[in-house]
């Protein structure tokens, strides 16, 4: 009868703070899911045209690079009635292109397929919505980042429909490659540092950003350190790239395969971090108790066979264990927060007229034509880019850069990055010269 007594007394002990729990993953869910869904999902995504055609790379099943196809036949989509056409002249790669389409175990409502993969373009438009007040006209360059996630088109085709409210027009000196080049990256970085809070600025500030060479690396760098101004930016990247970072603008640059940069920074005021499966721990380590740690969502969460997996406990655990004690003692330790990117039109035109002015350097590693994707997903894939793989489109170009291949017998490298910048200027009647972009050289192969 005792032992009874104590094993329902100590279930009435329990429930209280199983039931506190379970209340704090509502709230946790109740609060992300707004913010999350409508800006990365689109729930009506535009029709296929019943005639019209275009080229495209497409992947009729989820696998390795080998899955992705070049068709020449893919039907256009159809615009809805608030979106424009736009002809796209270049587009850029991201990990989370191939994270999707390398995981099987993603529901197709969420990745759908068959699916042209891209979510950063650049072109011109060459129509309208139906509207008359439009804010951009027929024949307008512009660039967008557009939704990834609930729909089966990708900016890796020669037309896209996209919202007036994700375009942003480039300035005249910056061509189609380099104003595609930042998009999602650029995006990621600002709606990041948008998320600290708002009496809490970077200016003076000590930042430390992981894989400083990856493409939100090399943007959150120059970002932080000629925009925002911070006081001191720490980076981590392989030793032969230190160089190449300073030059962008870090002041530290740790060597992660022989150092540990937990033991050399401290009482840092933000981490931007899209290395979490590898370096959240680690990271909130060196903040203040009053930081900021930055969870760049960005893991494949492929559990059984993921390249990189996902944190799982441990992350939730890290973040309701700073909102909790935050809640209760504010600044009592770091606060933990997630930016999973969104387009923006507004903030991509700040992107591109920071380029355009000189104090963001586009950062283009190798350049492909669209009927290459998938040698182009091969080389990112291998972790050996620095900065950023795009994508240019159209015959014309194509041909120009063919030529200008073979007469280069120098290497395995088939374009630079300034013939396609040569190419793209003499596609357009009326540009400025264009200021060269950093073309980064091989680098080892590496995790960032």
């Amino acid at each position: 009868m005792s032992t009874k007594k104590t094993s329902s007394s100590s279930s009435s002990k329990l429930l209280p703070a199983v039931l506190a729990i379970c209340s704090v993953l509502v709230v946790v869910v109740a609060w992300s899911l707004p913010q999350m869904i409508p800006p990365l999902f689109d729930l009506h995504p535009p029709r296929a045209h019943p005639s019209k055609t275009m080229a495209a790379m497409v992947y009729q099943t989820h696998g390795d690079p080998s899955v992705l196809e070049y068709d020449t036949q893919h039907p256009q989509p159809i615009p809805k009635a608030h979106q424009y056409l736009i002809q796209v002249h270049a587009s850029a790669l991201n990990p989370c292109d191939f994270k999707q389409r390398r995981n099987p175990h993603i529901p197709n409502f969420v990745s759908p397929v068959p699916r042209i993969p891209g979510a950063d373009m650049a072109g011109v438009v060459v129509q309208t919505p139906q509207s008359s007040n439009s804010k951009f006209l027929v024949g307008d360059r512009v660039a967008a980042l557009i939704p990834y996630w609930g729909t089966p088109w990708g900016t890796m085709a020669d037309y896209v429909a996209v919202d007036e409210a994700h375009l942003a027009k480039l300035g005249p000196s910056l061509n189609y490659t380099e104003a595609a080049s930042y998009a999602l990256t650029g995006l990621t970085v600002l709606q990041s540092f948008a998320n600290l809070e708002h009496d809490d600025s970077l200016q003076g500030k000590k930042l430390l950003v992981h894989a400083g060479a990856g493409g939100v690396g090399s943007f959150a760098i120059q970002w932080a350190k000629h925009i925002l101004q911070s006081a001191h930016v720490a980076t981590t990247a392989s030793a032969p790239k230190a160089e190449f970072l300073k030059e962008l603008g870090a002041d530290q640059v740790i060597d992660y395969r022989t150092e540990k940069f937990e033991e050399i920074l401290l009482d840092y005021d933000v981490v931007l971090d899209p290395m979490s499966w590898l370096y959240e721990d680690r990271s909130l380590q060196v903040l203040t108790s009053g930081g900021h740690y930055v969870n760049v969502v960005g893991s494949d969460w492929a559990f059984d066979d993921g390249i990189e997996r996902g944190n799982g406990p441990t992350t939730l655990i890290n973040f309701i264990t700073s909102k909790v004690r935050n809640f209760i003692q504010p600044n009592s330790t770091p606060k933990y927060g997630f930016v999973g990117v969104s387009p923006n039109g507004a903030q991509m035109q700040q992107i591109l007229d920071a380029m355009e002015s000189g104090k963001i350097r586009p950062v283009i590693d190798r350049t492909y034509h669209l009927s290459e994707a998938a040698e182009a997903y091969r080389y990112l894939e291998e972790g050996r880019a620095k900065g950023k793989v795009v994508l240019y489109h159209g015959e014309m170009v194509k041909q120009q850069q063919s030529n200008a291949a073979e007469d280069d017998t120098g290497g395995e490298e088939k374009v630079s990055h300034e013939e396609v910048v040569a190419a793209d200027e003499g596609a357009e009647e009326s540009h400025e010269e264009k200021p060269q972009s950093a073309t980064a050289e091989h680098a080892e192969v590496q995790a960032e």
